[in-house]
């Protein structure tokens, strides 16, 4: 029963998902933490900085 446990917590995958409608362009990123508002925070600035500072050069502020 303690190989049932160790699976069911810690096989599942949480995905947390950004969509730009400008572009029409999504992000997923998946985690398999249950700390959803961490990975949302931690999710949002690693986006912009990866993939959407550049087309959105000049832009100060993002609308969530």
């Amino acid at each position: 029963m303690a190989n049932l446990c160790y699976w069911s917590c810690y096989s599942s995958q949480i995905p947390h998902r950004l969509y730009d409608i400008r572009d029409n362009v999504g992000y997923i990123q998946i985690s398999t933490t249950h700390h959803t508002s961490e990975l949302a925070c931690d999710s949002i600035p690693y986006w912009w900085n990866t993939y959407h500072k550049v087309p959105h050069y000049g832009a100060n502020s993002i609308l969530l």
